[in-house]
């Protein structure tokens, strides 16, 4: 952080994530006038950009395709006047005067805090590599793939709903699509894995990746099954294994002592968690978008309390 907060660049409210909540958040604070950012390292939209059809987002009864709901979503903030700052935060900290976010070489000073920061994939072992993870060949979600896979031979490991949402996005690309599964029943919703089987990925019970190679042409994926070990080609892999909350701002605020359990209002003034950071398992765009409208009215209603304290009395009052 920069030694004088002086040199800060001041806003009401800053929100760490343009996912669903940090989104939703960002329209009520630009609906209320509020100066705020909405930073963002990737792209706006949060998981919605690896996803496919959606089911239970209301308004919707039909489904909406994913890349649908985030262009819409991204074009109602920026019409509202939603101010998305591309660039990612590095740190967090209380300065005494508010929050201090610092992203680059620039510092922001803000009176609060929206974390929408959303979840971070569980990484596979570097011991499963022949040499340096090949990422241009190994993905760990569909929005890193090429958009065109016509002819292309691609894996999926994993077996809930993630893995299964993937297969059948990466099936209408036009790409040959494989499914590997550590256990014998999908984990995924019965109506994902049914229409993977209807529509032709190939399922694999009772497989697991052992290790991937770099070819000329692409991978060697060697698979522990149950019938024993066995290696098959592909052009891509896509790695569905979980995903874990990123709480590296928080952890970079609250010392081990008073991290305790992650939820909406933090015992820290000003300061709260929207979204998937805080919901566990309930990650769901419509879930999402609720908490950053809450968390924008916390916010809101912060910021009264702040600007409602008495001011304290200068040295030349009598």
């Amino acid at each position: 952080m920069p030694s004088d907060p002086h040199d800060a660049l001041e806003i009401d409210v800053a929100v760490v994530g343009a996912g669903p909540a940090g989104l939703a958040a960002g329209i009520h604070l630009a609906r209320l006038g509020l100066e705020h950012r909405v930073f963002e390292r990737d792209e706006p939209g949060g998981l919605l950009c690896s996803a496919g059809l959606v089911e239970c987002y209301p308004g919707f009864p039909g489904g909406i395709q994913a890349r649908e709901l985030v262009t819409a979503m991204v074009s109602q903030a920026r019409g509202l006047g939603v101010h998305i700052a591309p660039g990612e935060v590095t740190d967090l900290s209380w300065s005494g005067a508010g929050y201090q976010l610092q992203m680059g070489t620039q510092c922001w000073l803000a009176q609060a805090v929206i974390l929408a920061t959303g979840t971070t994939p569980r990484l596979l072992d570097p011991k499963l590599f022949d040499g340096a993870l090949p990422t241009e060949r190994v993905h760990h979600g569909t929005a890193s793939l090429p958009r065109g896979l016509v002819g292309s031979r691609i894996w999926v490991s994993g077996g809930g709903d993630a893995a299964f949402d993937s297969a059948l996005q990466l099936l209408e690309r036009g790409a040959t699509v494989q499914l590997a599964m550590r256990g014998q029943r999908p984990k995924a919703l019965a109506l994902l894995v049914q229409r993977a089987q209807e529509c032709g990925v190939q399922i694999h019970p009772d497989t697991t990746l052992s290790s991937l190679r770099l070819r000329p042409d692409g991978l060697e994926l060697a698979l522990a099954t149950a019938e024993g070990p066995v290696t098959h080609g592909a052009d891509h892999v896509v790695i569905c294994h979980g995903r874990v909350p990123d709480h590296l701002l928080w952890h970079r605020l609250a010392s081990p002592a008073a991290r305790g359990p992650r939820q909406v209002e933090s015992h820290y003034p000003g300061l709260f968690m929207a979204g998937d950071l805080v919901r566990g398992e309930c990650r769901y765009a419509a879930v999402a978008a609720g908490d950053g409208l809450r968390c924008a009215k916390l916010a809101e209603l912060h910021l009264e309390r702040y600007r409602a304290r008495p001011l304290p009395p200068s040295s030349g009052s009598p």
